[in-house]
């Protein structure tokens, strides 16, 4: 597992503990935006994910997963992108987008 993957591992790993205030307070500026996803999270958790694509551009990468999550009615399966950017030799989480 590459250094991007763990960074994308402990967010979602953040995301099923509950820490969805936080993990997307960090790189997302609209409040309301942060809140619907995390209510969004609360009614359909992640149960597994697997990295599916990856692409780059200079100093940004693009990660597609697969993520499964609880329904109530059972699982269902859809995509999630996290992007990371390198600054200062890092790699940070700089951006999401998922569909439920």
């Amino acid at each position: 597992m590459t250094l991007t993957e763990y960074r994308a591992e402990a967010f979602f790993l953040m995301l099923q503990r509950s820490d969805c205030q936080v993990v997307l307070g960090q790189m997302e500026s609209n409040s309301q935006r942060v809140a619907a996803t995390c209510s969004e999270e609360r009614k359909y958790p992640i149960a597994k994910w697997k990295i599916e694509a990856f692409g780059n551009d200079q100093n940004r990468l693009l990660l597609r997963y697969r993520v499964q999550r609880r329904w109530p009615t059972g699982r269902s399966s859809g995509p999630f992108w996290i992007w990371l950017s390198k600054a200062d030799g890092d790699w940070t989480l700089s951006g999401y987008e998922t569909w439920y």
